[in-house]
């Protein structure tokens, strides 16, 4: 089935068919965790609980109560859950709800949870910018100290990367707390993990390819704006600006495989969620989600009122040529798979 680049050829189906609706307390306190695709299982956080869901049976299999104080962060911490209450203690607990470990916090406000090692060691990051590693087994502290500023913090293969604007970037062992590299590239404002490059974007309108194996980078260049988002597409980056403007490359040649402007029902920069596979990108505003294959200039077009109203999308992932959808309405969350080539609900 063909379906050509206008909007007379958009996708026909009935509403509601073939969905999953996940039923929560509050929908704005839930928190969706992961999609487990070879399992058909979702994890999220329904405010102190752990709820998984079978897709195919549309049940929770498991709603396991974490905490009786609100939680107001949640992360997986590789088997388990990283929780930070609103009194700032730090509890890590098991997917049978077992308390393991309460971390020694001294009361101090926790602003980001990193997770290393599959989840042996975990980062703290507190609002003065003292950064911890604890070892997680036993609750201990592996390394502390403090850094003057932060703009930017992720795990970057397993080392701790800091971002200071006017500073560049720092590399840190989660073990030792000893700086193991640092790059002259300043004003970074994204980095994706790309295969084994780093994909950065700072606030002139180039995007840097940093090769870490021989210590060399490329710029890429053609956008003409500065805020400009990144994806993983099947080891290609796609970039795109707030103009609409998206380019794929190829990280080993550093060449522009595709330039084209984005459809949208919208204003310009107004995608919620994106994702992208080697020749698809599909993307939502906030009334569709379209599904573009770049190579054959072929859009399809998902009209919301076909499938229900809803007020955002949470999630758009790509696993085995299907589309993953999640997304809210007034009380629930409903949850859709499409074939991104034929654009019709699996």
């Amino acid at each position: 089935m063909i379906f050509a680049n206008n909007e007379a050829n958009e996708l026909k189906m009935e509403p509601f068919l073939q969905q999953l609706t996940m039923l929560f307390d509050e929908i704005n306190l839930v928190y969706i965790l992961e999609v487990l695709y070879t399992t058909k299982k979702i994890k999220a956080i329904d405010r102190g609980k752990l709820v998984i869901w079978d897709i195919d049976t549309n049940e929770q299999t498991e709603k396991v109560i974490l905490a009786t104080c609100f939680n107001r962060m949640m992360r997986l911490l590789g088997d388990n859950v990283v929780t930070v209450n609103t009194n700032n203690i730090i509890n890590i607990w098991n997917k049978d709800g077992k308390l393991l470990q309460t971390l020694p916090n001294s009361n101090s406000t926790i602003a980001h949870l990193i997770e290393f090692n599959k989840g042996k060691i975990l980062c703290t990051v507190d609002a003065q910018n003292v950064i911890k590693f604890w070892n997680v087994l036993d609750g201990t502290v592996l390394t502390t100290f403090k850094v003057p500023e932060i703009d930017l913090i992720l795990n970057i293969n397993n080392q701790l990367c800091i971002g200071v604007l006017n500073n560049g970037l720092d590399f840190y062992d989660p073990k030792s707390g000893r700086c193991l590299n640092h790059l002259d590239f300043y004003k970074i404002l994204n980095i994706k993990v790309i295969g084994n490059k780093l994909c950065m974007n700072n606030t002139t309108i180039d995007i840097i390819i940093y090769d870490p194996a021989n210590n060399r980078h490329n710029i890429l260049s053609g956008h003409l704006t500065s805020k400009i988002k990144l994806y993983n597409a099947s080891n290609k980056l796609c970039s795109i600006d707030t103009t609409n403007v998206c380019k794929i490359w190829d990280l080993d040649t550093c060449q522009c495989l595709k330039t084209c402007t984005l459809q949208t029902d919208q204003m310009i920069g107004s995608f919620s969620e994106v994702a992208c596979d080697s020749d698809i990108i599909c993307y939502s505003d906030y009334y569709n989600i379209r599904i573009y294959n770049h190579d054959t200039n072929i859009y399809k077009l998902l009209r919301r009122e076909h499938w229900g109203y809803y007020n955002s999308i949470v999630s758009l992932s790509i696993h085995n040529d299907n589309l993953y959808v999640i997304a809210t309405s007034k009380d629930n969350f409903i949850y859709q798979i499409y074939n991104i080539h034929t654009g019709l609900l699996v």
